[in-house]
């Protein structure tokens, strides 16, 4: 009986369940906004329950250019998040403030408000990296002495406008690389590049894959990203046991052969 009870108060939880909304009522910072290009924050609305909703409207305090919205769906169906996209596409530099507000037909979550706020700059950052092709390979490692060749990456501005850099490593093996600095930023006129360097340590044998991404905010290049490739093979210690075990065995050959001519003489 009690576990019944506990599974039914589990159940209505569940179902019970609201919306959640992040970032909450309050202030909304729209970072990266420059003269000509579309900038964004983006409001997340999570549905953790086993229940349907929808968000029924969106609005600006002063609607109409340079502001716009987007819904990724108006529909939140059961453990499913959609997002708000709130954007800014700015003719002129300086600041920029609007309100914003979206509603839902959740009882508990009607909806949320926000004060809009951003800083336009006249032009954006310009990132160039070499090498600019896509593919990074490193020389051979293995697991025991874990060395590779590290690559790098060198980046430059040729805008007017800081550019900021962040780095990621996902895919297949991702523990098996670094990348230093994962974050920097470049400032305009800056004629030295800043110079990232890429590594793998290998831990198992074969190919090791992975892919780099550096988020940047250049509006040209939100994604700056390379394919990561090296390979772990036997060295070392393995090579020189190997060695060993192929010398005893001819050697236990000859041995054997050698026997076999004897004995029949």
């Amino acid at each position: 009986m009690a576990l019944a009870l506990l599974a039914t108060l589990a159940l209505l939880s569940l179902c019970s369940a609201t919306l959640i909304v992040s970032p909450a009522s309050g202030p909304l910072a729209i970072p990266y906004a420059y003269v000509g290009y579309s900038a964004v924050a983006t409001i997340s609305v999570q549905n953790p329950s086993n229940s349907t909703f929808s968000i029924t409207s969106t609005a600006f305090g002063t609607p109409g250019a340079p502001w716009s919205s987007q819904v990724s769906s108006t529909v939140v169906s059961a453990n499913t998040t959609s997002s708000i996209f709130v954007l800014l596409t700015a003719t002129t530099s300086g600041p920029a403030s609007n309100t914003f507000s979206f509603t839902t037909d959740d009882p508990a979550v009607p909806g949320a408000q926000y004060n809009v706020s951003a800083t336009v700059l006249d032009a954006p950052p310009i990132l160039t990296a070499t090498p600019s092709y896509r593919t990074l390979y490193f020389g051979d490692g293995s697991p025991d002495s874990h060395n590779t060749h590290p690559a790098t990456i060198s980046f430059n501005n040729g805008g007017t406008s800081p550019l900021v850099v962040s780095a990621s490593i996902t895919g297949q093996d991702p523990l098996n690389f670094a990348v230093s600095p994962s974050s920097f930023q470049i400032n305009p006129n800056t004629t030295e590049p800043l110079v990232v360097t890429v590594s793998c340590s290998a831990s198992v044998y074969g190919e090791l894959l992975a892919v780099l991404n550096f988020q940047t905010n250049d509006p040209l290049w939100p994604t700056y990203t390379y394919t990561l490739s090296c390979w772990s093979v036997h060295m070392g210690k393995d090579v020189a046991i190997g060695f060993v075990i192929l010398f005893v065995f001819w050697l236990v050959f000859a041995i054997l052969l050698w026997a076999l001519f004897a004995f029949k003489q």
